[in-house]
């Protein structure tokens, strides 16, 4: 790892730590460590700033989406349906993959649910499929078709129920993750791709794809109240942290810009071209998707 010295004055401190050409990034809480999936490759890194460390665990398949539980102990890492799909698991502390669990076809999106009392997967493309795991044993405790193509997911502040979204129908979706049934669902302006739920569970922000994407939708749930932001080149993650700050990162820009209030807004550069948003404390982490490197920059 080494230290980046900002281009321009400011409030923006970055770090850098180089790995492989980079495509998620997940974060513990506390920022402690870093899991970065590569892209074209087979490993995850295990990123431990502080120390400059970085430990490389080969996970089976090609990465293409990483999550790691509310204790920093484990994390889930879906592997592409091109390369041995499937969803690895890996003990963070000792680099060792516990398990390689099926779940279906074309595996994607992946988060632990609040309290890492369940670990939720979308996937299937055009089969469209939710499963549900039990992080005891990582057994699947609920499985169900929820639409075309789902893509990103977010779990609810309560571990009841997540967001997925459905970008093959312009649309988010609630499941139960008791049962794995659809509750509700929410239209979306075209092509809808990432999805962040608000810490009092109350709004969602979602980012959109598209050669000129530039949309970010922020929607009130109970009344489904669509807001539109036009935040930037590019928007290819979204985030809220645990204060309520609405993070959108720009692939295009390679910029982070926080939301604020009355049209207010803040960037931070980050350079490159970013893949992924990690948020932990007051510092949000990306991954380069060029070059692997990993910036992480005060918000």
């Amino acid at each position: 790892a080494r230290a980046q010295t900002p281009a321009s004055a400011g409030p923006m401190q970055a770090k850098r730590a180089t790995v492989r050409r980079g495509r998620a990034i997940a974060a513990t809480r506390g920022g402690g460590r870093l899991v970065v999936a590569h892209d074209r490759l087979h490993t995850i890194a295990i990123l431990t700033p502080k120390r400059s460390r970085t430990k490389l665990v080969d996970v089976g398949g090609q990465p293409l989406e990483v999550a790691v539980s509310p204790d920093g102990r484990l994390a889930a890492v879906t592997t592409a349906f091109w390369d041995q799909p499937g969803l690895a698991i890996v003990d963070l502390h000792t680099g060792v993959v516990r398990a390689r669990i099926d779940v279906g076809p074309a595996p994607f999106g992946v988060a632990f649910t609040p309290r890492g009392e369940r670990l939720i997967v979308s996937g299937g493309e055009q089969e469209g499929t939710l499963h549900v795991l039990g992080t005891r044993r990582f057994t699947v405790t609920a499985q169900a078709p929820i639409g075309l193509v789902p893509r990103g997911l977010a779990p609810a502040p309560d571990g009841k129920t997540a967001w997925v979204v459905l970008t093959g129908l312009d649309r988010l979706a609630r499941v139960n993750l008791l049962t794995g049934r659809v509750t509700r669902t929410l239209d979306t302006p075209r092509l809808p791709d990432r999805v962040a739920v608000s810490p009092d569970g109350r709004r969602l922000l979602v980012s959109h794809g598209g050669r000129d994407a530039e949309l970010v939708s922020e929607i009130e749930v109970a009344s489904g109240r669509v807001r539109h932001h036009r935040a930037g080149r590019l928007p290819s993650a979204v985030a809220w942290t645990a204060r309520g700050r609405r993070l959108v990162l720009l692939a295009g820009a390679g910029e982070i810009v926080i939301l604020g209030r009355a049209g207010k807004r803040a960037r931070r550069h980050v350079g490159g071209d970013p893949r992924g948003l990690a948020v932990a404390g007051e510092r949000a982490w990306t991954v380069d998707s060029l070059t692997g490197t990993v910036r992480g920059v005060r918000i």
